[in-house]
């Protein structure tokens, strides 16, 4: 089958040429996708601790064991 120009049309599937995927390429996504997840990691880490508070507070100097001044 051909377009209305008389070219073909391109080819729906790869050939096995187009397949092959170079190992550099492989190593290079995994490495990209690791920092982009240490990344998003530490963000929300970050927006973790502005939003919470630590469940032990450390002691004023003014108050007491029980919580009374």
């Amino acid at each position: 089958m051909t377009s209305f120009l008389g070219t073909p049309f391109p080819q729906t599937r790869p050939t096995s040429s187009q397949r092959i995927v170079h190992p550099g390429v492989v190593l290079l996504h995994s490495w990209l996708e690791r920092r982009v997840e240490r990344c998003a990691h530490r963000m929300e880490d970050a927006v973790t601790r502005i939003f919470t508070r630590p469940l032990h507070a450390p002691a004023r100097a003014g108050d007491s064991a029980h919580g009374r001044p």
